[in-house]
């Protein structure tokens, strides 16, 4: 990302309100719907929104949660608790390999529960159907963030302009954490 454009706030989903401010040569070459509907659905309020969370949550995360249990796709968990509410939760993600522990790509960018959690009070990962607990949370740079999910989805991650990646560094466990 150029200065001018961290000069003007942008990051994350407020891409495309940037990207209105920027002269037509700096604009980034992919528009359309490839552009991020994600980032576009994350960052506005309204009814469209809301029925992608419902989507996610109610309906794609039982499934994905499953699927992480059994080993099988790209899923794995986050277990984490909830800030305020002490609560256990679990949550699907994708995570890429890497020296000393796991990239998350932050689609919603860093103010997601999940992160939050983890962040403030550790957590565990059940990755192909190993636990591991969470030891520390660091930034990881684009390009080493892109290349740890692999050449596929690189190519998707970059098309997004994903830009977003922490290292989960962690260590295995012989239990799920309680």
């Amino acid at each position: 990302m150029s200065e001018y454009v961290k000069s003007l706030g942008c990051r994350g989903a407020n891409v495309s309100e940037c990207d209105r401010l920027l002269s037509p040569a700096l604009r980034s070459p992919y528009e359309g719907p490839a552009r991020s509907l994600l980032a576009s659905v994350a960052s506005h309020p309204g009814p469209l929104k809301r029925w992608w969370l419902d989507l996610i949550q109610r309906r794609l995360n039982p499934w994905t949660l499953d699927l992480a249990r059994a080993g099988r796709g790209p899923f794995s968990i986050v277990r984490h608790v909830g800030r305020k509410s002490g609560r256990t939760f679990e949550t699907p993600v994708i995570l890429g390999e890497a020296t000393g522990g796991f990239v998350a790509e932050l689609t919603y960018g860093p103010d997601v529960n999940w992160y939050r959690n983890i962040v403030a009070g550790g957590g565990a990962v059940l990755h192909r159907r190993r636990w591991y607990r969470i030891l520390a949370v660091e930034p990881y740079s684009v390009d080493a963030g892109r290349r740890a999910f692999g050449r596929a989805p690189r190519v998707v991650l970059t098309i997004l302009r994903r830009h977003e990646f922490r290292l989960l560094e962690v260590e295995p466990i012989d239990a799920p954490p309680a």
